[in-house]
């Protein structure tokens, strides 16, 4: 049974939880950046192409690359939003 499509929506809630919560935390702040969207976008491209790699292909590596990559800009959002915190 091909259960690719099925962990791919479990994938669906892990890191993206936290990156809505952080764009909620921009806009409630009056964060929304240009530097804060540009990480938004990139976030978003980094999933599709890690659901296309895992609905496809799913080579392991390359998987993990894109998501270590997103996670990363997810936390650099947070950082951003931390630091737009602290300064007000």
């Amino acid at each position: 049974v091909d259960t690719r499509a099925a962990d791919n929506f479990v994938n669906l809630f892990e890191v993206p939880v936290l990156f809505h919560l952080g764009l909620v935390v921009a806009y409630q702040t009056g964060q929304v950046t240009p530097l804060v969207l540009g990480l938004a976008w990139a976030f978003v491209a980094g999933r599709v192409l890690h659901g296309l790699i895992q609905c496809s292909y799913n080579k392991v590596l390359h998987r993990f690359a894109v998501y270590s990559l997103s996670t990363c800009v997810v936390w650099v959002l947070w950082l951003v939003l931390a630091a737009g915190l602290l300064r007000a």
